[in-house]
């Protein structure tokens, strides 16, 4: 590998970084961007962040379509695309519009609700775009253990890996005991 990897971390159209790091630099917020995704960069990772727009109702009916090849959207870079090592996004709400506005060679996302949006009822349409675009994806992380294999049951043969991704490391608390004396 010659130089820095690029990774690109895309949010969601209004939820940009430059808010959330005026936040921080006021010291509201913990990290200079959301989810403290800013400490991917290293001497060997350039990361940096993407904005999305909100995905529009054809794009979303294109996705939809029955039989589309997920992993199709690569192809429809247009001429001049950059592409970035890698793109990864915090949720499927945005790999919805990762996968279609960021030129990258490799997908990851995490996955937090539509499972339970599945078993909910939402729109078969915007649940069969979600699915298309998760798994067109490379990798994909999960919050709880329990969701590796609803997520992977969900998306079905040749879906790409589901992964558990422990947010941070956990400390026991130990709580002092109330004293029986009274």
């Amino acid at each position: 590998m010659t130089g820095r990897r690029r990774v690109g971390v895309v949010f969601p159209a209004g939820q940009g970084v430059a808010d959330w790091e005026r936040r921080q630099a006021a010291d509201p917020v913990p990290s200079r961007w959301p989810y403290g995704l800013d400490l991917l960069g290293s001497d060997r990772v350039e990361v940096s962040p993407r904005a999305t727009r909100s995905v529009d109702r054809f794009t979303r009916l294109a996705l939809a379509a029955p039989g589309l090849d997920p992993r199709a959207l690569r192809r429809l870079r247009r001429p001049g695309d950059d592409p970035l090592d890698t793109a990864l996004c915090w949720d499927e709400n945005t790999a919805l519009a990762m996968v279609t506005q960021v030129a990258a060679d490799r997908y990851c996302g995490g996955v937090i609700w539509v499972t339970d949006a599945a078993e909910q009822g939402t729109s078969r349409r915007y649940l069969a775009a979600v699915r298309t675009a998760l798994r067109g994806m490379d990798a994909l992380w999960v919050l709880s253990r329990p969701q590796v294999g609803r997520l992977s049951e969900w998306l079905g043969a040749g879906a790409p890996p589901v992964h558990f991704v422990r947010l941070c490391a956990q400390r026991r608390r130990t709580h002092p005991r109330r004293s029986d004396s009274r």
